[in-house]
Protein backbone atom coordinates (compact mmCIF):
# COMPACT_ATOMS: atom_id res chain seq x y z
CA UNK A 1 0.00 0.00 0.00
CA UNK A 2 3.01 2.36 1.20
CA UNK A 3 4.22 1.76 -2.50
CA UNK A 4 1.37 2.60 -4.31
CA UNK A 5 0.69 5.41 -2.72
CA UNK A 6 4.13 6.75 -3.15
CA UNK A 7 4.10 5.87 -6.83
CA UNK A 8 0.77 8.15 -6.81
CA UNK A 9 2.63 11.27 -4.86
CA UNK A 10 4.96 10.90 -8.01
CA UNK A 11 2.93 10.74 -10.88
CA UNK A 12 0.92 14.04 -8.88
CA UNK A 13 3.90 16.09 -8.59
CA UNK A 14 4.79 14.81 -12.39
CA UNK A 15 2.02 15.93 -13.69
CA UNK A 16 2.10 18.98 -11.91
CA UNK A 17 5.01 20.41 -12.82
CA UNK A 18 4.46 19.64 -16.52
CA UNK A 19 1.46 22.16 -16.15
CA UNK A 20 3.50 24.74 -14.39
CA UNK A 21 6.20 24.83 -16.97
CA UNK A 22 4.48 25.07 -19.77
CA UNK A 23 5.97 27.03 -22.88
CA UNK A 24 5.38 30.70 -22.65
CA UNK A 25 4.98 32.61 -25.87
CA UNK A 26 8.67 34.41 -27.04
CA UNK A 27 7.61 38.20 -27.96
CA UNK A 28 10.71 39.95 -29.36
CA UNK A 29 11.18 43.98 -29.39
CA UNK A 30 9.40 46.96 -28.13
CA UNK A 31 5.76 47.20 -28.26
CA UNK A 32 4.66 49.88 -31.21
CA UNK A 33 2.52 52.64 -29.71
CA UNK A 34 -1.12 52.34 -30.91
CA UNK A 35 -3.27 55.70 -30.53
CA UNK A 36 -7.01 55.86 -31.00
CA UNK A 37 -8.42 57.83 -33.90
CA UNK A 38 -12.36 57.61 -33.49
CA UNK A 39 -12.86 54.04 -33.70
CA UNK A 40 -9.79 52.75 -34.91
CA UNK A 41 -5.82 52.35 -33.60
CA UNK A 42 -3.57 53.94 -35.76
CA UNK A 43 0.37 52.78 -34.86
CA UNK A 44 2.97 55.71 -34.29
CA UNK A 45 5.34 53.82 -36.92
CA UNK A 46 4.67 51.61 -40.18
CA UNK A 47 3.88 48.12 -38.69
CA UNK A 48 5.75 45.00 -39.85
CA UNK A 49 5.97 41.73 -38.48
CA UNK A 50 7.25 38.30 -39.51
CA UNK A 51 5.17 36.65 -36.64
CA UNK A 52 2.31 35.69 -35.86
CA UNK A 53 1.47 38.49 -33.32
CA UNK A 54 1.25 42.49 -32.77
CA UNK A 55 2.66 43.60 -29.91
CA UNK A 56 1.13 47.20 -29.17
CA UNK A 57 1.84 49.41 -26.31
CA UNK A 58 -1.98 51.94 -25.51
CA UNK A 59 -3.36 53.57 -22.94
CA UNK A 60 -0.23 53.02 -20.59
CA UNK A 61 -0.82 49.10 -21.07
CA UNK A 62 1.29 46.25 -23.54
CA UNK A 63 -0.67 44.26 -25.87
CA UNK A 64 -0.10 41.26 -27.95
CA UNK A 65 -2.54 40.82 -30.49
CA UNK A 66 -3.51 38.34 -33.29
CA UNK A 67 -5.18 37.81 -36.23
CA UNK A 68 -7.05 35.02 -34.51
CA UNK A 69 -8.78 33.70 -31.17
CA UNK A 70 -5.92 32.16 -28.94
CA UNK A 71 -7.20 29.68 -26.72
CA UNK A 72 -4.73 29.11 -24.34
CA UNK A 73 -4.68 32.98 -23.61
CA UNK A 74 -8.70 32.50 -22.49
CA UNK A 75 -7.71 33.35 -18.69
CA UNK A 76 -6.32 36.87 -19.79
CA UNK A 77 -7.64 40.22 -20.33
CA UNK A 78 -8.81 40.39 -24.14
CA UNK A 79 -10.98 42.82 -26.44
CA UNK A 80 -10.96 42.82 -30.10
CA UNK A 81 -8.96 46.35 -31.37
CA UNK A 82 -9.67 47.34 -34.46
CA UNK A 83 -6.15 48.56 -36.15
CA UNK A 84 -5.16 50.37 -39.10
CA UNK A 85 -2.26 48.13 -40.36
CA UNK A 86 -0.85 50.03 -43.95
CA UNK A 87 -3.98 50.65 -45.61
CA UNK A 88 -6.14 48.21 -44.39
CA UNK A 89 -8.27 48.18 -41.29
CA UNK A 90 -8.20 45.19 -38.98
CA UNK A 91 -9.98 43.54 -36.15
CA UNK A 92 -7.17 41.89 -33.95
CA UNK A 93 -8.30 39.45 -30.82
CA UNK A 94 -5.86 41.87 -28.22
CA UNK A 95 -4.68 39.83 -24.92
CA UNK A 96 -2.94 41.97 -21.83
CA UNK A 97 0.86 40.88 -22.00
CA UNK A 98 1.16 38.99 -18.73
CA UNK A 99 4.72 37.24 -17.22
CA UNK A 100 2.87 34.33 -16.63
CA UNK A 101 2.40 33.79 -20.50
CA UNK A 102 4.87 36.07 -22.49
CA UNK A 103 8.41 36.16 -22.52
CA UNK A 104 10.25 39.50 -23.66
CA UNK A 105 13.14 38.78 -25.67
Amino acid sequence: MKIVMLGLSTIALLLFSLTASAEKIIISGEPVVIEKKAEVYVPSTVVTTTHDYYYFATDNRKIVCYKEVQPALVKLDSGVFRVKLGTDEVNLHCYDYSPEYFVIE
